[in-house]
């Protein structure tokens, strides 16, 4: 079948190829996951409406740039350091009112390297 303008390409070619845009445009980039190590993404708003700030979490841990970082409606805590770690930041989460799930959820590493996986906060 020959399409002759874009209104009747179908919705699936329409998101799939992109060359023709019917979607709010994407303004956050998705933020790398890492192999080697759990990773907890958590909403934005609700992280901060519970209070929670970075300087919290680095009560619990020290952490660099790279291990916690903000983009969009989503913030990532991780790779953390040790397994250790994902029980102390879930109870800290949910002592602040945070429910597991529906807030935020710990993405476990240990895929292969040769996958590359990224998370991004749908709006």
């Amino acid at each position: 079948m020959a399409y002759h303008s874009t209104a009747a390409l179908p919705p699936f070619y329409l998101s799939v190829h992109g060359s023709v845009h019917t979607h709010t445009p994407i303004t956050t980039m998705p933020l790398p996951l890492s192999a080697t190590g759990s990773t907890l993404a958590i909403k934005r708003d609700a992280f901060e409406h519970a209070g929670l700030t970075r300087e919290t979490v680095d009560r619990v841990l020290n952490l660099t740039d790279a291990e916690f970082r903000i983009e969009g409606g989503l913030i990532a805590v991780g790779p953390l350091p040790s397994p250790d770690d994902v029980p102390n930041l879930i109870e800290m989460f949910e002592d602040a009112g945070l429910v597991y799930f529906d807030d935020f959820m710990e993405i476990p590493g240990g895929f292969p390297d040769w996958l590359e996986l990224y998370a991004r906060h749908r709006t």
